[in-house]
């Protein structure tokens, strides 16, 4: 196995084979979001979110964010477990939707302008 590969172990991919060395050029936080590192070096999954959270996510704080690009619903979700803290109709958004944290807000590029939101 090439040093950093990443490998599967079962067909569901529930568990992968993880390999990183110091100098390896994949970065150490290349881990799903509430995955464990055992000692045994696999990956355990921590959780997965609900098929209706399907966008790019980002973490800012202690929540995940992210918008559903077919119904135009933001999410935000417990960085811990992944529960549902709140969800939004922010309206249509483009297929590469991201939303961004900046001073206390998420912003979400919709089709009809940006929408706001305090992360509060």
């Amino acid at each position: 196995m090439q040093r950093g590969a990443v490998t599967p172990v079962n067909p569901n991919m529930k568990r992968l084979s993880l390999t990183l060395s110091e100098s390896s050029s994949i970065p150490k936080t290349l881990v799903q979001l509430g995955s464990r590192v055992g000692q045994d070096g696999y990956i355990t999954l921590g959780w997965q979110a609900s098929g209706e959270v399907i966008g790019s996510p980002i973490v800012a704080g202690h929540t995940v964010y992210s918008v559903n690009h077919n119904t135009g619903m933001f999410y935000a979700l417990n960085l811990s477990d992944g529960t549902t803290r709140f969800s939004l109709s922010v309206g249509k958004t483009s297929r590469f939707i991201t939303p961004t944290p900046a001073n206390g807000y998420i912003f979400i590029g919709t089709l009809n302008g940006i929408v706001a939101l305090s992360a509060a």
